[in-house]
């Protein structure tokens, strides 16, 4: 059965020009393949036993195609002599069981196929040497077809016990192996294992082969089997064949860009020492991009220096674009006189300058909240809590300050896109994390797009993201799970808007801002490499969604004195680009425990009520605090599953602990 098939193209850019100034590089055509059933055990040939010869040949069973995988499972009483690995075949193992020997070995059908010898030179006198050839369907189609091999024997025993299983994947066939020397007696499976080969053979002594197999959905540990006997030798093998995944691809390949805002810009460029600092370290960190601080008063004093480092910067494969950011610039204050001034003479800059010389786009980091003296937006309450009566800064109540000043903010958004498209050039923004919740509840506003819809009320992210080429979330904090977790509602967003908006989340470096929101603080995470670790595994987290390629260092002053601190003043050379991102198999992406995030097609929509997904760890009590599709449960800690089927899409699901 297919759990997920789809294919989506997004073939929208805002601009067809080439890679300058005003290309927006974000079409991706996204193929997530459909991912097959877990393998299954095909069937058998006839029992091969020879009691004369160190040769049998076991006949292969009917029915068999390419990329089958051919198990012979071979034994020969009363010798110790290794087995010669079957021509074409690959061992899985073989041990010696007392004075006998028995062994496991594999290859691929290569859609022709004939029987091959088993030889063990150390058979003797009238002892029997016995071989079963067993198939099985669905594996992957290179590499090795198996994983969690594990191994166990017994020289006498009345319960014959086999190899538990711990499955590393989504989509297994847990199987249990065994061989029973001298008897040739009946079994049965133990639940929850299902039987599917018990045959032996009497002569020499006897023997009788035994397989059973399990379906495992997801990871898991499959109990070790348990048959009856008495004063049994027997050998086993346990081990996992491994299902076809899915998997996303993106095409063309989706490149990974990552941001650093300069507010000492100017001060930078100013001497050479400093520029090779900041530009060797851009090298170093992977930054693509620098968010450089320009008012209309410095581009003026010094556009000379800026060409020169923009160029510099630009044969490095760095992308330089304007920057500002002010609380004054909401209309409560001064309104958008001196942003767009600012804008502006970025835009006159660049009509002056060479392809080389110019910036890419205008940067802004302009945020609502209160702060230098400006209560407009009323921290610290919810949305509702707000009074709709009075207590007003700016207009008449409370309620109609935070509308106005959000609306405000849209339309900032608005025309400086404008702006900046008309220049073209791109227009990025510094955006909050609380847009879908704040003291739990979103952000809303009332706005007209004049586009023919009317005024439409909705989260302020989804206005401010029509007119946004580039969101940089300031998702601040100092841990991997926590980055993952705050962009949820952002990221889920923007994977759908028309036209697309790319995307990244962002870290703090500055000393002074606080424990576990800058890593300039946080004890444990000084360092650079801490950092761009914990951004690692949230891009990795986040590697199917196209419109997640970016990632942002705040500030250069920051990260140049987090350790190891920036001191390369050698001329940068240019190294190789980033590379691009490959294909990711669904179940690779994980996130740490205290964020969970599962996708549909780790579990099948077949899955039983209260089939267990995964144990829970890290904390005491736990709460599903996050589970829109309500498709699961917390059950003794650990996630079950609460409905079936399961609709294919994606789920993310967040679990709290005190």
């Amino acid at each position: 059965m297919s759990r997920l098939a789809l294919g989506l193209g997004l073939g929208m850019s805002r601009r067809s020009s080439g890679g300058g100034p005003g290309t927006l590089t974000s079409e991706f055509a996204i193929t997530i393949t459909a991912e097959g059933p877990a393998p299954t055990y095909l069937g058998q040939g006839a029992v091969g036993a020879n009691t004369s010869t160190t040769s049998v040949t076991p006949a292969l069973p009917a029915g068999m195609q390419a990329n089958d995988i051919i198990v012979i499972q071979a034994l020969c009483l009363n010798s110790n002599t290794a087995f010669d690995v079957p021509t074409g075949y690959s061992e899985i193992t073989q041990f010696n069981v007392g004075a006998h020997r028995v062994g496991w070995f594999w290859k691929r059908h290569t859609g022709s196929e004939a029987a091959q010898a088993v030889i063990n030179a150390g058979r003797t006198s009238t002892n029997l040497l016995a071989a079963q050839v067993t198939a099985r369907r669905g594996c992957i189609t290179t590499g090795t077809p198996y994983e969690a091999l594990g191994t166990v024997l017994q020289a006498a025993a009345a319960v014959v016990t086999g190899v538990a299983v711990t499955s590393l994947g989504w989509r297994r066939l847990a199987e249990q192996n065994i061989m029973r020397l001298a008897a040739n007696t009946a079994s049965g499976a133990s639940v929850p294992w299902i039987e599917n080969l018990d045959q032996g053979t009497t002569g020499g002594g006897g023997c009788r082969f035994y397989i059973a197999t399990l379906t495992q959905d997801f990871p898991e540990t499959a109990p070790a089997v348990d048959i009856a006997g008495a004063n049994v030798i027997y050998g086993a093998i346990g081990l996992a064949w491994k299902g076809v995944p899915p998997e996303i691809t993106i095409s063309p390949a989706k490149v990974q860009r990552r941001g650093l805002w300069v507010w000492t810009y100017v001060q930078t460029i100013a001497s050479t020492s400093q520029k090779n600092i900041l530009l060797n370290e851009c090298i170093n960190s992977s930054i693509t991009d620098l968010y450089c601080f320009t008012t209309a008063a410095l581009v003026e004093a010094n556009a000379a220096a800026m060409q020169s480092f923009n160029a510099q910067a630009n044969a490095l494969g760095i992308r330089v674009w304007g920057l500002d950011g002010n609380r004054g610039h909401f209309s409560d204050v001064d309104g958008y006189q001196f942003l767009f001034a600012n804008i502006d003479a970025v835009i006159a800059f660049n009509q002056t300058a060479t392809a080389a010389q110019k910036f890419y786009g205008f940067h802004i980091d302009c945020e609502p909240a209160d702060q230098e003296g400006f209560f407009t937006f009323h921290n610290g309450i919810a949305s509702s809590a707000l009074s709709t009566v009075g207590g007003g800064e700016w207009k008449a109540t409370q309620a109609l300050d935070r509308e106005y000043l959000m609306r405000d903010w849209v339309e900032m958004h608005k025309q400086c896109k404008v702006r900046c498209a008309n220049a073209n050039m791109l227009f990025a923004s510094a955006l909050p994390v609380w847009f879908d919740d704040y003291f739990g509840e979103p952000i809303t506003c009332t706005y007209d797009h004049g586009d023919g819809a009317g005024a439409i009320t909705q989260n302020v992210f989804l206005h401010l993201a029509r007119y946004t080429d580039v969101a940089a979330i300031m998702s601040y904090t100092t841990t991997a799970p926590n980055i993952i977790d705050r962009v949820r509602y952002e990221v889920n967003k923007a994977n759908n808007i028309v036209p697309p908006v790319q995307f990244g989340m962002s870290i703090e470096s500055v000393v002074g801002v606080g424990s576990g929101v800058s890593y300039g603080d946080t004890v444990g995470k000084q360092t650079k490499a801490a950092a761009l670790a914990d951004l690692s595994t949230a891009i990795a987290m986040y590697s199917g969604d196209p419109a997640v390629n970016w990632s942002n260092l705040h500030d250069w002053e920051g990260w140049k004195a987090i350790s190891p601190a920036s001191v390369n003043t050698a001329t940068p050379t240019p190294t190789a680009p980033p590379s691009a991102e490959t294909v990711y198999p669904l179940q690779s992406k994980k996130s740490p425990s205290s964020a969970i995030t599962l996708s549909a097609s780790t579990i099948s929509e077949a899955a039983a009520v209260n089939a267990t997904v995964g144990t829970l760890s890290g904390g005491t009590t736990y709460r599903l605090v996050y589970d829109p599709g309500r498709c699961f449960k917390i059950v003794g800690g650990e996630l079950r599953v609460a409905r079936r089927p399961i609709p294919p899409g994606s789920y993310a699901v967040q679990v709290s602990s005190p």
